[in-house]
This record gives C-alpha cells, sequence and structure tokens, in this order.
C-alpha cells in the first residue's frame, strides 16, 4: 500500500464479489493490538460487510453516506454486485478542487 500510494484495498472472492475493505487504520491498528501480527490474515482485519455505492448512485448520496458513516472510502457494485471501483474521499476532493477552480476562473473571466 505505501508503495503504490493508495490507503484501501477492496477484498473480493473468486467471482468478484465484495468481501470486506482493508484500510491503512486497519493495518496500522492490528499492529498496535498485536505483537504476532505477521500471523494474521486478510480475513481477520478486514473490515466486513462494507458500506458500498451502486455506479448510479448519485454523489450526492455517496457522500452523504460516507460523511454519515465517517469512512473514506465507498467500493463501487456494477448491477451484478461485484466491485467496479472505489471512491474515496481523496478523489471528493481533488473533484471538489477541479470544482472550485472551475469556478474561480468563471469569476475572472469578463
Amino acid at each position: 500500500m505505501a508503495d503504490r500510494h493508495f490507503r484501501h484495498v477492496v477484498v473480493v472472492d473468486t467471482g468478484g464479489q465484495i468481501l470486506g475493505v482493508i484500510s491503512d487504520r486497519d493495518i496500522l491498528r492490528t499492529l498496535a493490538r498485536t505483537s504476532n501480527w505477521q500471523t494474521k490474515d486478510v480475513s481477520q482485519i478486514m473490515t466486513r460487510d462494507p458500506v458500498t455505492v451502486k455506479r448510479e448512485t448519485p454523489l450526492s448520496v455517496a457522500v452523504a453516506k460516507m460523511v454519515a458513516k465517517r469512512i473514506n472510502c465507498l467500493p463501487v457494485l456494477d448491477d451484478e454486485g461485484k466491485v467496479c471501483g472505489i471512491l474515496t474521499s481523496t478523489d471528493l476532493l481533488k473533484a471538489y478542487q477541479k470544482l472550485l477552480e472551475s469556478l474561480d476562473n468563471n469569476r475572472a473571466t469578463p
């Protein structure tokens, strides 16, 4: 995770169905709580049954879920329930930045 600069991993089964999510915080929590962290497997530290959204979910609904649940990522599922992406707080901040820049540019242009 550190080498690739991401903070969340979606765990899926062989059919692409979501099993859970692991965040960098989950890993740090595990490291802090146990001396034998090397013996842990993914299923022991992942968040099971994570909050998800469908591909067609309005962005406002996705953001509301993230704020209400105090989470930083939402796996995105297709119509068959398979993971097709992930929406993160970083993605939202980047989109917000572009929106603000666009608004600033429109104000600056007569």
